[in-house]
């Protein structure tokens, strides 16, 4: 169930339908792992007919930031938030700029897990409009008798830049808020001037684009094994993440393996409530980050920070976790700002 939460002006809830090369870095994490593999080629080029040439090859493939695509992005979350030294440390708050919160009744769609930490931010929240809404939301989902803690919906922006502003105030890692996400929001249901900020890179073809989506998220982040029915081109705008990938036949059998040993049914090609929780939840995270997929079988491993892309032909399966800024072993900060956006292309002989 997709729910959308609007302020009071409108307050209904309802159904909603290490390495700096140009080469794809792999790892070998357990005993299952086969092989490690470089990708087909160094990508150093970034022309249209390029980018082309080397989609062709329908294998994974990394742009690093060392040959950006454009120079728009550093610049749009510039634009967008400002960061300050949290402490000695020098952790990085992220704040909005007057740009982005002028903006904030954007409606975006939103995942959102049931913690401690979440019952903390509403009784924070100084919109009522908001805290009201999120109060309807949780009671909602105890009182349907649902025993699922995730909950997808549609709110304002303004929600994510007031839990941008509730960490910021929390001086223990373990008190702020981690398992709210923009997560999958299309960029064309942005105001304009968003959609201009998120503009595809010149080597890509606006005209073979069917869709695009942000991802604004509170570290650590992650999104399940899972297939697009489409070529992608992700890329990573703040923060870094980390992305494990299985070619078709392989990602398959562990998918399949998976759902046979939960009787599960779930659709490998959405982002399914089953996926986000229980023992789903638990299986998919284990298979492919903690080595217990079963046999041997080669997992990809792509490194990401801010700057650099990743290209994904159809039918290829990955997972994707936040990672420290400097990519190093650990997963990084608790609740703190990490942003993506992709672009989905039409497949070859599609219009």
């Amino acid at each position: 169930m997709h729910r959308t939460l609007k302020p009071t002006r409108a307050l209904t809830l309802r159904p909603r339908q290490p390495k700096p090369t140009g080469y794809l870095w792999f790892q070998k994490r357990s005993s299952t792992i086969q092989a490690i593999e470089p990708v087909q080629r160094d990508v150093d080029a970034v022309t249209r007919d390029e980018f082309l040439q080397h989609r062709q090859d329908e294998v994974p493939f990394v742009l690093k930031r060392e040959e950006p695509l454009d120079g728009r992005i550093p610049h749009t979350i510039a634009k967008w938030f400002e960061f300050r030294s949290r402490d000695k440390q020098q952790q990085q708050q992220a704040y909005a700029r007057s740009y982005l919160s002028d903006l904030g009744h954007t409606p975006v769609t939103y995942e959102l897990t049931l913690t401690p930490s979440v019952e903390r931010f509403i009784s924070s929240l100084q919109s009522r409009d908001l805290q009201s809404s999120l109060l309807s939301l949780v009671a909602g989902n105890a009182t349907s008798g649902s025993s699922s803690p995730f909950l997808r919906f549609t709110a304002p922006l303004d929600l994510f830049i007031a839990a941008l502003h509730y960490n910021n105030s929390q001086s223990s890692p373990a008190d702020r808020l981690t398992s709210l996400y923009i997560a999958q929001s299309s960029i064309s249901g942005l105001p304009r001037v968003l959609q201009e900020d998120l503009a595809p890179p010149p080597a890509i073809d606006p005209g073979n684009i069917y869709n695009s989506s942000i991802w604004l998220g509170l570290t650590p982040t992650y999104t399940p094994l899972h297939r697009d029915p489409n070529p992608n081109l992700f890329r990573q705008l703040h923060g870094a993440k980390v992305v494990r990938i299985l070619p078709p036949r392989a990602g398959e059998t562990v998918f399949r393996k998976i759902q046979s040993s939960i009787g599960g049914s779930a659709s490998s090609r959405l982002r399914g409530e089953e996926m986000m929780y229980g023992p789903e939840k638990a299986a998919l995270h284990d298979a492919i980050w903690a080595g217990d997929g079963g046999g041997s079988r080669t997992i990809h491993e792509a490194r990401l920070g801010a700057g650099d892309a990743l290209y994904l032909p159809e039918g290829w399966w990955h997972s994707l976790k936040s990672a420290a800024a400097d990519l190093g072993g650990g997963p990084g900060g608790e609740g703190e700002l990490n942003v993506s956006v992709n672009w989905w292309f039409r497949s070859a002989g599609r219009k």
